[in-house]
């Protein structure tokens, strides 16, 4: 898909993912993605959008989303943990888009990153379609 696609050319051309979205307090921050309501709404919009059901014809696709993601946070954090942490939000991120199903919480998770903001607060939902927001 498209959509997919552009992110991953976002994310390769230094436009998402740059390091003003790692300057915050991130030990702070991924306490904070530990606990309730971050942490329960991520794994309900996981549970909502399973990277096993994405179709076979995109695994390649989302593979490459999530592997950009962490190579990207990787190179500019040195964080492995922080890198896992991205790659599963665009992992999220991609199944939203390639299953065609809309999440109010994910396209509130893709608006702090393509603000360039690491989410990690309480994050707002954005009704709609993800793929209207890429």
């Amino acid at each position: 898909m498209k959509e997919v696609q552009s992110i991953i050319d976002r994310i390769n051309s230094d436009q998402l993912l740059i390091p003003a979205t790692f300057e915050a307090d991130l030990d702070a921050k991924l306490d904070y993605r530990d606990t309730a309501p971050f942490d329960s709404a991520w794994t309900a919009a996981s549970k909502k959008l399973p990277e096993a059901n994405v179709p076979a014809a995109f695994k390649g696709l989302q593979a490459e989303i999530r592997k950009a993601a962490f190579l990207k946070t990787l190179q500019l954090t040195e964080s492995p943990e922080l890198a896992g942490y991205v790659s599963d939000d665009f992992g999220l991120i991609a199944s939203s888009l390639l299953l065609n199903i809309s999440d109010d919480w994910v396209n509130g998770l893709w608006n702090e990153y393509a603000a360039g903001r690491f989410p990690a607060d309480e994050l707002i939902p954005v009704p709609g379609k993800l793929g209207e927001l890429v």
